[in-house]
């Protein structure tokens, strides 16, 4: 249960409110838009089902491009995996009913940590680059 809270609690951190676009014509007005309180949501959401040691967004709302994001990018970090491809159906399964595009990218802590020295790799770019929204560590 503190782990949930723990994730709640960062989640709302992660300021991303300053670039969403206030005009009707701008994509921050669409139903689907990325916004922090739905970025709050699907946080609260992983973390309440997976216990993730590590939620890192990448792409162009972890660069504060919010504006141009049409969906979210983010890398969960396990401890262990048995199977990347069922976790991240489950972990779709979780998000269901949000209204907003999100790329998961499941992988296992020692996964991350082997291929985040790799240059090229999304492991080191998120871990170089990424906004962390959940850390249990």
């Amino acid at each position: 249960m503190e782990a949930a809270y723990r994730g709640a609690e960062l989640a709302h951190h992660w300021p991303m409110t300053q670039a969403i676009p206030t005009t009707s014509a701008g994509p921050g007005n669409q139903p689907w838009a990325v916004t922090s309180e739905k970025v709050n949501e699907v946080v609260n959401r992983l973390v309440a089902a997976a216990w993730p040691l590590r939620l890192i967004a990448f792409g162009s709302a972890a660069r504060g491009e919010l504006a141009a994001a049409n969906d979210l990018d983010l890398l969960v970090v396990e401890p262990e995996l048995t199977s990347r491809y069922s976790e991240t159906v489950r972990l779709q399964k979780a998000l269901r009913g949000v209204l907003m595009s999100v790329d998961l990218v499941v992988t296992s802590q020692p996964r991350f940590d082997e291929r985040s020295r790799i240059p090229g790799t999304l492991e080191y770019a998120a871990h170089r680059e990424g906004k962390v929204l959940h850390d249990s560590l």
